[in-house]
């Protein structure tokens, strides 16, 4: 994970592009200024979030009435 876009928007909140890899990318926004390591921390909440989101939905596709 690479931090890509670091930039204060017209609103006031402050936001960090995290890089995943060459195709995925994913935009956070905070209130104020954060540290890389919050960045990161919250990207990789999402991607374990959407991992776990997708496990779920597996366990859905599974027929139980053998």
């Amino acid at each position: 994970m690479t931090i890509t876009e670091r930039l204060t928007d017209m609103a006031g909140k402050y936001r960090v592009l995290v890089e995943i890899d060459v195709t995925r990318a994913i935009p956070l926004k905070y209130n104020n200024v954060v540290a890389d390591s919050v960045a990161f921390a919250d990207a990789q909440a999402i991607l374990n979030k959407e991992a776990e989101q997708a496990e779920i939905e597996s366990w859905k596709s599974i027929n139980f009435d053998l």
